[in-house]
């Protein structure tokens, strides 16, 4: 697992990864069991969402246009899942999609 949903209540709020852990106590020299998940998480507003209908190629596209590794699948303003480069090449070369 690279990334999960944070959420606040029944809302999703961003997401966490060991990248933001990391960058995080690496940028303030801090201990990890110091902080929250609240102080280094990634907020909603700065992640790449797809939606449930968008193509793989689109969300491979989406990926490569924003530089990111994963994106955040939103069904009616709810997260839903997150799919890392891997889950999509993944998907992509699998014998479900190949046209032989």
């Amino acid at each position: 697992v690279g990334s999960l949903i944070v959420r606040k209540r029944d809302t999703w709020i961003g997401t966490i990864s060991k990248r933001d852990i990391i960058t995080f106590c690496v940028v303030r020299g801090a201990d990890a069991e110091e902080y929250y998940i609240e102080d280094a998480f990634t907020p909603r507003d700065e992640i790449t969402v797809v939606r449930p209908e968008s193509t793989l190629e689109e969300a491979v596209a989406t990926m490569l246009t924003n530089g990111d590794n994963e994106v955040v699948v939103e069904v009616d303003g709810n997260a839903s899942k997150i799919l890392s480069a891997r889950d999509l090449a993944e998907a992509l070369v699998s014998p479900s999609n190949s046209s032989t």
